[in-house]
């Protein structure tokens, strides 16, 4: 297993998890997220279908620079700062389970305190602060200051916490104008697993 591809190692776990409860092989499809791409590999008995890969040209990367021409437009210029920014990234962003719902609840209102999805996040000052933080909040909404928080400046982030990672499912028309999103690779990873596995689908 030396030098094998992270999705074979996970494949092996998963194929070996579905052999356990069917008897024998099984299929599953990993998609990785990485860098620069996003891949749908299907598997099948634990071996890889090549024919049924699917690969996304959307990455950590794309989203890191998607994220940083929003900041960049809408609060303060950080298009130097992309450390700083993929730490913004990991730190505050999640995918939204339905995306139109929550955008309509970020348009109500901006107020930190009325919108649970509204959070103060504090940039480092490489000082005495070399990571950015996010401002956690009370029970009455307000954001919760820690210490050496006054030294540091702070933007106030909504609707770019769910909208760049939307990215990856609906790439076409916000970062490139022809790509098909990761949700149309794994449906078609899925398609090819069950034309090839007749024991049925394992997702992992």
């Amino acid at each position: 297993m030396f030098r094998a591809p992270g999705t074979d190692l996970s494949a092996h776990l998963a194929c070996k998890s579905a052999s356990a409860g069917h008897g024998s092989g099984g299929g599953c499809l990993i998609l990785d997220a990485g860098f620069s791409f996003t891949n749908a590999v299907p598997y099948v008995n634990g071996k890889r279908v090549d024919a049924g890969i699917r690969r996304v040209d959307v990455g950590g990367k794309m989203l890191t620079n998607h994220l940083k021409d929003l900041i960049s437009y809408r609060y303060v210029d950080v298009s130097n700062e992309s450390y700083v920014v993929s730490q913004i990234k990991e730190d505050t962003s999640f995918v939204a389970e339905n995306f139109m719902q929550v955008l309509k609840q970020t348009s109500r209102t901006k107020n930190i305190e009325k919108n649970p999805i509204v959070v103060e996040y504090e940039l480092p000052n490489f000082d005495d602060v070399t990571r950015g933080r996010m401002r956690m909040k009370g029970p009455d909404g307000k954001s919760v200051k820690q210490e050496g928080s006054h030294k540091l400046q702070t933007i106030t982030l909504c609707n770019e916490r769910f909208s760049v990672p939307e990215v990856l499912f609906s790439p076409s028309g916000t970062v490139t104008e022809d790509e098909t999103g990761a949700c149309v690779a794994t449906c078609a990873g899925i398609m090819m697993l069950n034309y090839n596995c007749s024991m049925g689908i394992t997702w992992e």
